[in-house]
């Protein structure tokens, strides 16, 4: 009997403490016809007896970087690696239906001096990389397991840049004594930005194992537990993190010399340590603890629990009177949209769309206004140079890490209309470099979702005020909101000039990277902006000209680390009088 489920799940305000949401789901449907090559094609068998190893590290060295695991148990005795460091998407069917497990006592993962991969984007050893064009790997939906007789065994070594997400991901030791060096390992040079959602990891001497400084990650909705070291090692990178549970007898948190935002957190267990041992930068809010004899202990102050509810390591700075606290902004989640109904699919290829072909314009308007709920892409490379008007019945768009040229087209790629759905999904796409037009144009209020996607060329305008926008995982240009309500999650916008502009409405930001000088943030019209952690990188341009950040007449709070600018850093004006900083704060707040 054909399953008719959908899941359907509304935009929420956050609880208390931030923890997992619950529509996340072990199984998920994937097209048959998506596009991705099935490992089974390349020999994998996935019952959980025979050795795949061979077939994955063919499946995994192939031209073929979109990669589907059906449901089984992939067993493998060495490392899988990818052919190349960038675009890879690995996807399965959900965390409780595919497995890649590491054998028992497998061969080179006995040594945590010497740690080894299961999976890993094109090397397995520590401090390789080196190129920072690692774009947009991906790993969706699956579950990795170590086998017992492995401490030296790393789950995922993740290396990416720019534009890149792990979600919905299950890491986890099977040996009794939950042995294995680290569940996610990020060692290479040099790893992020990226979007790290729904992971769980259960054992390993480090949950997490971060040891290099550039380019920031975002962690949402982390669930560690039974870690022998600590929850995660955090040495020189930024990590900004929301919404994470640790059930641990080690301290969560151990951040030898990073820059750590945290916030929502709840961290259960207690050990003869702090839940969070700081010696780098730290800001912490939310904070809940059970167990530990201290919530923090920093260079700057040991700070008792059982609750946390702000505090900061370094400076915090204001321009004017006020308070020296973050804003702490309402925060919500973006709805989301499933269905295991192949009825509720629509495949723009159905509609005349080739893939490598002509303009797809017609046939993706088509396939939208054919009254199906989904609308998919399978995995290609799509011309559109008409605009697609987004309405009716789709509330979600996915096109399945495909590549999309608008270059030689007129007018915005994607225009949001009204619809039938009170929201709209579009997601998994990059734009080719000739791509020069407006990719969104938000033409109504409805609520948009914009998730792990590089659309290039000009990026967002909204032509109707008082609209929600999401940005999940997006690599782009100018983020331009006029009288919009924006919730992000790892922004990276790299234009020259100005980045991000917030007149009159609200932004949120947890972890927001850029490159290259101009101004950075700039906040009007008695807008709100609130960034939580991340990278501003002065690495192009010539710094010194326009501030970093720019708050007139506003309401701006923003803790990240800046690099490479000179100069006026932060520039706020209430009722026409100017006052600057030139040293860059820790924490910078300037309240209206």
């Amino acid at each position: 009997m054909r399953s008719t489920m959908s899941l359907i799940v509304f935009v929420l305000a956050h609880p208390a403490v931030g923890l997992a949401a619950d529509w996340v789901p072990d199984s998920v449907h994937f097209p048959a016809d998506a596009g991705f090559a099935d490992v089974k094609a390349f020999g994998a068998k996935g019952d959980g007896v025979t050795d795949d190893t061979a077939a994955l590290q063919a499946a995994f060295a192939g031209k073929v970087h979109a990669l589907y695991f059906p449901p089984g148990v992939y067993l493998v005795s060495d490392s899988i690696v990818t052919s190349t460091s960038k675009r890879y998407f690995i996807q399965g069917a959900g965390p409780a239906k595919s497995v890649i497990r590491l054998k028992d006592s497998a061969a080179g993962f006995g040594d945590p001096a010497n740690p080894k991969a299961v999976l890993a984007n094109e090397k397995t050893r520590i401090n390789t990389g080196a190129n920072g064009q690692a774009f947009r790997n991906s790993y969706h939906d699956l579950a990795i397991e170590v086998g017992a007789g492995n401490p030296g065994a790393i789950g995922l070594m993740y290396f990416n840049n720019n534009q890149g997400t792990i979600h919905n991901v299950t890491i986890r030791s099977l040996n009794p004594e939950k042995r294995g060096k680290a569940g996610l390992a990020l060692i290479q040079n040099w790893p992020g930005p990226a979007l790290v959602r729904y992971l769980k990891i259960e054992g390993f001497d480090y949950g997490i194992w971060s040891t290099i400084g550039q380019y920031s990650f975002v962690f949402e909705h982390l669930h560690l537990r039974e870690q022998r070291v600590a929850g995660i090692h955090n040495a020189k990178q930024k990590l900004a993190i929301r919404g994470f549970k640790s059930e641990n007898r080690v301290p969560a948190i151990q951040d030898a010399s990073g820059f750590t935002v945290l916030i929502d957190a709840e961290f259960t267990g207690g050990a003869a340590e702090a839940a969070v041992v700081s010696q780098g930068q730290l800001f912490v809010r939310n904070l809940r603890t059970q167990g530990y004899p201290q919530a923090i202990e920093s260079t700057a102050a040991k700070v008792a629990g059982p609750a946390v509810e702000e505090f900061a390591s370094g400076e915090v700075a204001t321009l004017f009177d006020g308070p020296k606290k973050s804003l702490n902004l309402p925060v919500e989640e973006a709805p989301a949209f499933t269905s295991s109904n192949p009825e509720d699919w629509a495949n723009v290829t159905k509609f005349g769309a080739v893939p490598g072909g002509g303009d797809a314009t017609a046939a993706v308007q088509k396939a939208i206004d054919s009254g199906k709920p989904i609308v998919y892409f399978p995995h290609g490379s799509y011309g559109i140079e008409g605009t697609v008007h987004v309405r009716g019945a789709v509330r979600r768009i996915d096109c399945l890490e495909s590549q999309i040229d608008s270059g030689g087209g007129a007018g915005p790629l994607w225009r949001i209309a009204d619809g039938d759905s009170p929201f709209v999904i579009i997601e998994r796409y990059e734009g080719t470099y000739q791509s020069k037009r407006l990719s969104f144009e938000h033409a109504s209020q409805r609520t948009l979702v914009l998730r792990t996607m590089i659309p290039r060329g000009e990026f967002y305008a909204n032509t109707v005020k008082g609209g929600k926008l999401f940005l999940d995982d997006v690599c782009a240009g100018t983020m331009k909101f006029d009288g919009q309500t924006v919730f992000a999650r790892q922004a990276n916008p790299e234009n020259q000039g100005t980045k991000v502009q917030n007149d009159g409405g609200t932004f949120w930001c947890l972890g927001l990277k850029t490159e290259k000088a101009g101004t950075i943030l700039a906040t009007t019209g008695g807008g709100r902006t609130e960034v939580l952690g991340g990278y501003f990188y002065y690495n192009r341009g010539k710094p010194g000209g326009a501030a970093p950040l720019v708050n007139v007449d506003s309401s701006v709070s923003v803790i990240a680390t800046l690099t490479g600018a000179g100069g006026t850093l932060i520039q706020e004006t209430r009722a026409d009088v100017v006052k600057t900083l030139g040293k860059w704060p820790h924490l910078y707040v300037g309240q209206k």
